[in-house]
């Protein structure tokens, strides 16, 4: 699954966020805000927000957590 690398940064950034321990999430999170606040900045999309654009990425980073599961998955039966 061939990503644009902001975009593959954004759902780097979301894992990460969702991942981390409850006293890291907050600076995680306004990480994870700048690079939404960013790819909106360059875009030709108006009137749209951050939690907007998150929203919309829903599907793909759900596909982008199955994926990185399957690939983990994989690396762990080659280990064995």
């Amino acid at each position: 699954m061939s990503r644009c690398p902001k975009l593959e940064a954004i759902l780097k950034a979301k894992l990460r966020f969702e991942n981390a321990a409850p006293e890291d999430q907050a600076r995680l999170r306004v990480e994870l805000d700048r690079l939404l606040a960013d790819a909106l900045a360059e875009g030709t999309v108006s009137g749209t927000t951050v939690r907007q654009l998150e929203d919309s990425l829903r599907d793909v980073y759900r596909e982008f957590v199955r994926a990185r599961r399957r690939e983990e998955r994989e690396r762990l039966s080659r280990i064995r």
